[in-house]
């Protein structure tokens, strides 16, 4: 049902790794949970923004508040 090079999820939870398109591993599971945490502990998004693009920068270039 899905093609390589295809993206699936919540860009909010996606690590830089995803974002940028490299192979990923285990460590992008970690990121992942790390922010689904961060969003159950905060109350907030890591990496709020209005749109895909927005928020795969932020993911990629800044740090989480």
């Amino acid at each position: 049902m899905t093609r390589a090079g295809q993206v699936i999820g919540s860009p909010y939870f996606m690590s830089p790794e995803q974002v940028l398109g490299p192979p990923v591993d285990g460590r992008s599971d970690l990121f992942s949970l790390g922010g689904v945490l961060y969003r159950c502990l905060a109350g907030e998004l890591p990496f709020p923004g209005e749109g895909v693009v927005t928020v795969a920068f932020k993911v990629v270039q800044l740090d989480p508040r």
